[in-house]
């Protein structure tokens, strides 16, 4: 019969400050992630109002 759970061996081979890189580096590109497709939502909406302002002029 399996376990129901999963021991996570503690990995010393990797000091705290590299994961803690790693985590800041993980979170910086989420934050131009996040910002990218911000700036992709805003381009859409402003491309479907000016069609949409054609539409209506036509």
């Amino acid at each position: 019969m399996k376990p129901n759970h999963v021991h996570l061996r503690d990995d010393s081979s990797v000091p705290d400050d590299a994961s803690k890189s790693d985590l800041d580096t993980l979170e910086t590109a989420k934050a131009r992630q996040d910002l990218s497709h911000q700036k992709l939502e805003r381009f859409i909406a402003e491309a479907l109002a000016e069609l949409s302002d054609d539409v209506r002029a036509a």
